[in-house]
């Protein structure tokens, strides 16, 4: 399923599973590697064989699932459920004005890094000081004596 248009040159969404689809909201379950935050952010999504320049200015995620099936599994897109909530800036009729939309897109994407890096950059040191505190509460001398039982 490819509701959001395919651009390497910027962070788009990637949406699995689509959840709903609302003229102002769209539910995923897929993911978003934009912080929530960092929101509005411009994009371009193909609905009913149509494009449409779109405004993201609110994105939600709950529910992030990390793990992956199979032994030694690693994920690295971990998925979670995204809700974000748009308006429709213009549906695009002609190539000129996809070509258009796509290089406003991409023009604006520095300023949404630039945007987005001191909210990655928080959350990441949030989750490191999680981190920390579960190893202090973890009982390490059971856990090696599982991990050599096994």
């Amino acid at each position: 399923m490819d509701l959001f248009v395919f651009n390497t040159d910027i962070a788009n969404p990637f949406a699995r599973t689509l959840v709903s689809f609302t003229t102002d909201t769209i539910v995923f379950e897929g993911y978003f590697n934009l912080e929530d935050g960092t929101m509005p952010v411009e994009r371009i999504i193909e609905k009913d064989e149509q494009y449409c320049h779109i405004e993201i200015y609110q994105k939600k995620t709950a529910a992030i699932d990390s793990t992956e099936s199979g032994e030694n599994a690693i994920s690295f897109f971990p998925l979670g459920t995204i809700e974000l909530k748009y308006r429709l800036i213009k549906v695009l009729n002609t190539q000129n004005e996809y070509m258009v939309a796509k290089g406003r897109i991409k023009d604006l994407e520095a300023s949404v890094l630039e945007r987005d890096e001191p909210l990655r950059r928080q959350r990441l040191k949030q989750e490191y000081e999680e981190m920390i505190e579960q190893c202090k509460k973890m009982d390490f001398k059971a856990f090696l004596s599982s991990c050599r039982d096994s």
